[in-house]
């Protein structure tokens, strides 16, 4: 799924280091609960999941050079 938004030539390598990324933020919000809990004020309910979802989707394309529309493709 990541390898259709990135440029073509893409190492293996970039590719994976990406995905990790991706995947550190996911367990770092999963596992920083009470924290981010105390930061934002917010309950981990499911429309603050919603939000983290897409906070963590957009934060990623536009680190990555991606625009919505090219993701949308």
């Amino acid at each position: 799924m990541l390898r259709s938004v990135m440029p073509e030539g893409v190492s293996e390598e970039r590719l994976m280091l990406n995905i990790l990324s991706i995947f550190g933020m996911v367990l770092y919000f999963n596992f920083a609960r009470v924290a981010v809990t105390q930061m934002t004020g917010c309950q981990y309910d499911q429309a603050f999941k919603a939000r983290l979802v897409e906070h963590i989707t957009d934060f990623s394309l536009t680190g990555l050079g991606v625009s919505k529309e090219e993701e949308s493709r």
